[in-house]
């Protein structure tokens, strides 16, 4: 029973608010009520009414799509080294008689480096040339024997043994003398030695290092979506901090067989001509390799919108814009190249893309004030007339 009277009492008391509030109050129903409140306020359902509402246009810029090739530009740093680079040893000791190489002042292959005292080696091959005439002459004497047969054929060949032997004698009694003269093995620059006059070398002694810089080497890495480029032949542009301006042409030489997967890059090795021997083994330089693509679109960067989806542009078309999915490609300063499906000339949002929806209404500032005005004329009452003159609310 006490049940049946709060039920009752909790009705009693929702029509008595009903009452008062929409009937009693003159407000009517609900609906009534939003039906007789004035134009451009809410009703108690909060819709809006009357007002210029979510159709109004929303000031952007547009650009034009352009289908243009663009280019792939993959920048690596990397220790150049010489084309050719040799240690110069001594292969026999002796005591310095003359230093003939000037260090950084450059010398061909051949060119007399250090000579050793050789006194000692002119002489073997003296004794050498004196062995060997005298084998030839025995030869001689022994032909003139054996072709009147008081000779025998075997004096004749042991004599022509000795002539080998002696000129074998000789060979090295020269070679021992050459080596006394130590020459450049390439072309090259030598450079800082502590050799000097006087001093003694033991065999196995550093001269000097004689380093080719006409040619230079440098080795670097790239990332695995530039395998494709790698390929014996493939130019390179090479560019130095130490000397800004200067450009290298070369070409790659070498590269590995497989992605690092760690990293993800792989190495790879260039060439190139010092022209101007501008740059010097051990500089840091570096490395550029591109390749020029198939044309893609380009819009400027300010054009994209990101969301989880991805990456988006706003197409224009009669007045309203519609979404469109892209995939970055390249970029280059405030341009991107896209794989998307746009035609040149296709006009797109630059400015203003924040405050677009899917099917809104767009309108240029250019178009605004081809109209007359622009955003900043007042607009005109519905009804009123163009040339009729505007008065406020106070006056009225």
């Amino acid at each position: 029973m006490k049940h049946i009277i709060s039920l009752l009492i909790a009705v009693a008391l929702i029509g008595g608010t009903y009452f008062f509030t929409f009937v009693y109050d003159g407000g009517g129903t609900p609906e009534q009520a939003n039906a007789s409140a004035p134009a451009g306020r809410a009703g108690p359902a909060g819709q809006r009414r009357g007002g210029r509402g979510g159709n109004q246009a929303s000031t952007v810029t547009l650009a034009s799509v352009n289908v243009e090739p663009y280019t792939d530009l993959f920048s690596a740093l990397g220790n150049v080294q010489a084309d050719a680079r040799v240690r110069v040893l001594s292969e026999t000791s002796g005591r310095v008689t003359a230093v003939h190489m000037v260090p950084n002042v450059r010398i061909e292959a051949g060119s007399l480096l250090v000579s050793l005292n050789d006194e000692l080696e002119k002489i073997a091959v003296r004794t050498a040339q004196i062995q060997l005439q005298q084998a030839q002459e025995t030869v001689s004497r022994y032909e003139k024997l054996a072709s009147t047969g008081t000779l025998t054929n075997i004096s004749l060949a042991d004599a022509q043994v000795a002539v080998d032997i002696a000129q074998a004698a000789l060979d090295k009694a020269n070679y021992d003398l050459e080596q006394r003269s130590i020459v450049a093995p390439i072309d090259g620059t030598p450079g800082l030695t502590d050799v000097q006059v006087g001093a003694f070398l033991n065999a196995g002694a550093e001269l000097v290092t004689l380093t080719n810089t006409d040619n230079l080497t440098v080795e670097f890495t790239l990332p695995d979506r530039a395998s494709e480029l790698l390929r014996p032949g493939y130019p390179v542009r090479v560019t130095a901090p130490s000397r800004p301006g200067a450009v290298l042409e070369g070409e790659i030489t070498a590269f590995d067989n497989e992605i690092d997967p760690q990293t993800r890059l792989i190495g790879a090795r260039a060439r190139f001509a010092n022209v101007g021997r501008v740059l010097q083994p051990g500089s840091i330089v570096n490395v550029l390799v591109s390749n020029t693509n198939d044309p893609l679109p380009s819009v400027p960067v300010s054009a994209l919108t990101w969301s989880r989806e991805g990456a988006t542009v706003w197409v224009a078309n009669d007045g309203k814009v519609s979404k469109v999915p892209v995939v970055v490609r390249s970029r280059e300063n405030d341009m991107v190249w896209l794989d998307a499906d746009l035609a040149d000339g296709t006009q797109i949002v630059i400015e203003g893309v924040q405050k677009l929806r899917e099917g809104s209404q767009i309108v240029t500032q250019e178009q605004l004030n081809q109209r007359g005005g622009g955003a900043n004329r007042p607009a005109r009452a519905p009804g009123q007339n163009q040339n009729q003159p505007q008065t406020s609310e106070a006056g009225s």
